[in-house]
């Protein structure tokens, strides 16, 4: 049992939307929402990746993931989130905006159109 797990309180039958969720710090982020027995629906732009991922995590936890395929910049995809989750759950009790693109150019040396990428 890790340190998150031990010292998490009992959230079943909560429901968490968790942006980015399919990998590094979304994916850690993810974990620690399951193990406490929260229901998560993750996103990524990469539907296969979110298909491995949840099967994954539904295998590892008693509480489940689903993923849905969404781009955080187009506002219809990420209303299309949030109706598959009201369609799969009760409401959302968590929200989790994490997505980010990977951009690893320091601040000054940053391109422009990089920078405005992130910020979009």
């Amino acid at each position: 049992m890790n340190e998150l797990t031990a010292s998490s309180s009992d959230l079943r039958g909560k429901t968490a939307i968790v942006t980015g969720g399919a990998s590094g710090i979304g994916l850690a982020i993810t974990r620690g929402l399951m193990a406490s027995g929260v229901d998560v629906v993750i996103t990524s732009r990469r539907a296969d990746l979110l298909t491995e991922t949840a099967a994954e995590l539904n295998d590892e936890f008693e509480s489940n993931c689903i993923g849905v395929a969404a781009d955080v910049r187009v506002k219809a995809q990420v209303q299309a989130v949030v109706e598959e989750t009201l369609a799969q759950y009760r409401g959302v009790d968590f929200l989790i905006n994490n997505s980010g693109l990977g951009v690893t150019d320091k601040v000054i040396d940053c391109p422009e159109a990089n920078w405005d990428l992130v910020l979009e």
